[in-house]
């Protein structure tokens, strides 16, 4: 597995030096870069992929701390790279993975690049799990909707009991502060003791959609659309239903799309 990296030194005869090192003791280190400064640092984590910035404290215009401070240092493994061991302290404060003192012992080298590979692997294995996870919960979401697209009976809670419906045997259904009125084929009325909302969820969003704020449609008995004194549509048995004006869109792109997949 080949790890990128960057040198950030504004002196050109350590930054090949240390460039030197990591080609002979880290040969699984890819060098996407160098630079002289935070600016051209900068440039270099905007153009290519890098796991680890290698970066001098004492640079001219913006130090060490400074670039860290400039850029989202939690993407990448911060190695700070000094002549000063009284900086030591201000690299761990400053949540630097590592630091090595110049001029640069390979076998301090060695050790910490081999402790990057690991926390890097390790960064990349929960990177992967959560990938994993959001892939899992996202199919997991689709089957619970095909689920839902597939049941072909619903409960209705109302003042006497439950009444169990046939889903395409609702027309629509009529919020009423806090019950829902649900229209059947047959004529009949249910005064369901449950909000619209509520049904929202339930149903499959495949044949039932919310035309209005008190007012879901059940599509396959839509009959017709209409822009006459307002918008509304108009169902198999006749009846005239108000679509509200901030939906009048959303419902056209709902019945054009239920014409194509039925």
């Amino acid at each position: 597995m080949e790890f990128s990296c960057i040198i950030v030194d504004d002196e050109r005869l350590l930054r090949e030096s240390l460039a030197g090192f990591i080609g002979r003791y880290c040969p699984e280190l890819h060098i996407a870069g160098k630079a002289a400064s935070a600016g051209e640092a900068r440039a270099l984590l905007a153009e290519f992929p890098v796991d680890i910035i290698f970066c001098d404290i004492q640079m001219p215009v913006e130090n060490g701390f400074d670039f860290l401070n400039s850029i989202d240092a939690g993407q990448y493994h911060i190695v700070f790279v000094t002549a000063y061991s009284q900086y030591a302290l201000q690299a761990i404060r400053a949540r630097a993975f590592d630091y090595l003192l110049k001029p640069i012992d390979t076998e301090e080298l060695r050790a910490t690049v081999n402790n990057l590979q690991k926390s890097i692997r390790e960064k990349r294995s929960d990177a992967e799990r959560r990938n994993d996870y959001r892939a899992s919960f996202a199919a997991l979401l689709n089957e619970l909707q095909a689920s839902r697209d597939n049941i072909s009976r619903i409960g209705i809670s109302h003042a006497t009991g439950i009444s169990f419906v046939e889903m395409n045997e609702i027309l629509f259904l009529e919020g009423d502060g806090g019950y829902t009125i649900v229209h059947l084929l047959n004529g009949k009325k249910i005064i369901a003791t449950r909000i619209l909302s509520d049904f929202e969820e339930l149903l499959p969003e495949k044949h039932f959609f919310r035309i209005h704020k008190s007012t879901i449609v059940n599509l396959q008995y839509v009959k017709e659309f209409s822009r006459s004194e307002g918008f509304s549509v108009i169902l198999s048995n006749g009846v005239q239903l108000t679509v509200g004006r901030r939906r009048v869109q959303d419902v056209l792109d709902r019945l054009q799309y239920f014409s194509r997949n039925i």
